[in-house]
């Protein structure tokens, strides 16, 4: 399996286990394997390798004069994922930073996250920015409106199922929408 393969897979929700399968990958290493990336997902040598797109760097920068940014995430170590943003060099854009390992909460992710909002901004409002169906279905759970960006984690065919009130599909449309939004 090629590696865009691999990522297209990742995107159009593949499970894991059926992507080690199409890797020939012995089921006997499938724990091992998930054992291990767990151990390195989060890890300052893999969250070295990120970046931040200028367009985005550009939406946070904007975004952040118009009013208040939280990211709400789902990782495990939220000191990791602080000091990872520090190295982006976007942390700064952020009012807040919510997280809480989605592992403990894998059956109802968007719940985990509408949790994490109402307990600390009891009236929300706004607009719900995400890549995922779990960012998609906690919007519209808080009763916010949802942009949803297919160039992130997911497919945009599974983007558009959710429903979304605005689909954008690039970062440069990202920042469009910023600029034409009220």
């Amino acid at each position: 399996m090629t590696l865009e393969e691999y990522w297209n897979n990742k995107r159009n929700i593949l499970p894991e286990t059926e992507n080690l399968k199409r890797s020939n990958i012995s089921t006997d290493c499938f724990q091992n394997y998930f054992d291990k990336r767990k151990e390195l997902i989060e890890s300052k040598k893999y969250w070295k390798m990120d970046t931040v797109w200028s367009e985005v760097r550009s939406f946070l920068a904007n975004s952040s004069l118009r009013g208040r940014l939280i990211l709400v995430t789902l990782r495990h170590d939220k000191e990791q994922l602080e000091e990872q943003l520090k190295f982006l060099n976007v942390r700064c854009w952020f009012d807040s930073i919510l997280s809480t390992n989605g592992d403990n909460h894998k059956e109802n992710r968007h719940e985990a996250k509408v949790n994490l909002i109402k307990t600390n901004f009891p009236s929300a409002e706004g607009w719900f920015i995400g890549d995922t169906e779990t960012d998609i279905r906690c919007g519209k759970a808080l009763g916010i409106k949802t942009v949803g960006v297919t160039f992130g984690i997911r497919a945009h065919d599974l983007i558009s199922k959710e429903n979304p009130d605005i689909i954008v599909n690039s970062p440069a449309e990202l920042v469009n929408w910023l600029r034409t939004s009220e």
